[in-house]
């Protein structure tokens, strides 16, 4: 009598796996899964996992369920997981700051409209149009401006996050940079032609010409995550 110690599960088609491992409700259970044998170890790192996660835990980011290429799910989740984290712990330093109030002159101050305001760690990034912004180093002598390209017309797409500048051109180029460093002389990446461009988190997301198909793109790497299928018009 031959006695297998593999589980039954591990005979199961891949999809089918797959699926039942999408029924475990956190990551939490997704890791004591992976315990278990390297089979399913190796089963609990399929991104489509940690997509179904993500997208259940953070509703407002709801993409196509299917696997993608260059898509690190678990890495994503985990990131966004410890940014929500940071915020909890720095709530109480938060909260006893909100009365705290400070005036700061803007040299060279030139925007006549707002459209978006946003002060992180000390830097203020006023965005006038989507492909134009001042942003400002606060200190507490003052404030420098540096960053402007208000004058910039070949900009379509310009934003502010973490330390880092992050903008896309007309021609589709792909740019990101600290803050304080000089522009770079090569794009992230390309991103090709598109109509609209906006931002997402760590997510850039583009609407393709004739508004027929969008595409994600990984604001850190520059890599594609996702493009969806061409919309066909009824």
């Amino acid at each position: 009598m031959q006695i297998s110690l593999k589980s039954p599960i591990e005979a199961l088609p891949e999809e089918t796996k797959v699926a039942i491992f999408n029924h475990l409700k956190s990551p939490k259970d997704l890791t004591m899964a992976s315990l278990v044998s390297k089979a399913w170890q190796q089963l609990a790192e399929d991104p489509s996992l940690w997509k179904t996660q993500f997208c259940r835990q953070w509703k407002k980011l709801t993409f196509s369920t299917r696997p993608t290429l260059n898509s690190n799910w678990k890495k994503i989740y985990k990131k966004k997981h410890q940014i929500l984290k940071e915020v909890k712990r720095n709530k109480a330093t938060l909260c006893e700051d909100r009365c705290k109030h400070d005036t700061y002159q803007l040299p060279g101050f030139a925007a006549t409209e707002t459209v978006k305001l946003k002060v992180e760690k000390k830097v203020a990034f006023i965005q006038v149009t989507s492909g134009t912004a001042q942003v400002y180093s606060l200190e507490e002598k003052g404030c420098q401006l540096v960053f402007d390209n208000l004058k910039d017309e070949n900009s379509r797409l310009i934003h502010y996050l973490e330390g880092y500048m992050i903008q896309v051109t007309q021609e589709g180029s792909l740019y990101r940079w600290p803050l304080k460093e000089p522009f770079p002389s090569q794009p992230l990446s390309r991103v090709g032609n598109f109509e609209e461009a906006h931002v997402d988190q760590e997510l850039l997301i583009l609407v393709l010409p004739q508004r027929k198909q969008f595409a994600i793109f990984n604001i850190e790497d520059g890599l594609k995550c996702y493009e969806s299928p061409l919309f066909r018009s009824s």
